[in-house]
């Protein structure tokens, strides 16, 4: 039988844009989902783990840091499932409303695990927390962020963390394709360009 672990926890969020999300319901009462495993955890250290837009609530370490005593939270953004409307600065925001709720519920420290694509999320969110510098999301929309939304941790750990989503999404366009509109049109030649080599193309 697969174990479980921890409780469903819900945490409201600010509301983002109406691009954020398809769902009329979660554009007017945003919210998101965590998986708190905390049974038999002091309240002295809790750890986040999250990814912008990957269920982490299955997470392997869930189990193995409950079991030693220490709480976890599995957390997801309100972009679970749906890269297409992601937009990181409201990943921030989501994972400072999750550290909010940990600060809530008595935890004294905080610390991020970056796991996959998590680190670049976890690495920004902190350089965020400690020096707010984002008024715009990168295509030129304000975004309101303050540092009530950004409670700061007290470290992060980074797990298999790969450099961040645009550097991976430019390292998987293929250079072989010579017109977007043919999705056959290919030159042979170009095809198995190491990433380094790319750019000269």
């Amino acid at each position: 039988m697969a174990a479980t672990y921890g409780r469903l926890v819900a945490i409201d969020v600010k509301p983002g844009s109406s691009s954020d999300s398809q769902s009329g319901l979660n554009l007017l009462k945003p919210t998101i989902y965590g998986r708190l495993a905390a049974e038999g955890c002091g309240r002295d250290v809790a750890f986040v783990v999250i990814h912008p837009s990957s269920n982490f609530f299955g997470h392997y370490l869930l189990g193995p840091l409950e079991r030693r005593g220490r709480a976890i939270l599995a957390l997801n953004t309100r972009f679970a499932g749906n890269d297409v409307t992601l937009t990181m600065e409201r990943c921030i925001q989501d994972l400072g409303a999750g550290i909010a709720f940990l600060r809530a519920e008595g935890y004294r420290r905080i610390v991020l695990l970056g796991n996959s694509g998590g680190g670049s999320l976890a690495a920004f969110y902190q350089s965020q927390a400690e020096r707010l510098t984002i008024t715009d999301t990168p295509d030129g929309r304000p975004i309101e962020l303050s540092k009530e939304d950004l409670p700061p941790v007290e470290g992060l750990a980074m797990c298999a963390a790969h450099p961040g989503r645009a550097q991976v999404l430019t390292d998987w366009l293929d250079p072989s394709v010579t017109d977007e509109t043919d999705m056959l049109a290919a030159d042979p030649a170009a095809r198995h360009v190491p990433p380094e080599e790319r750019a000269a193309l």
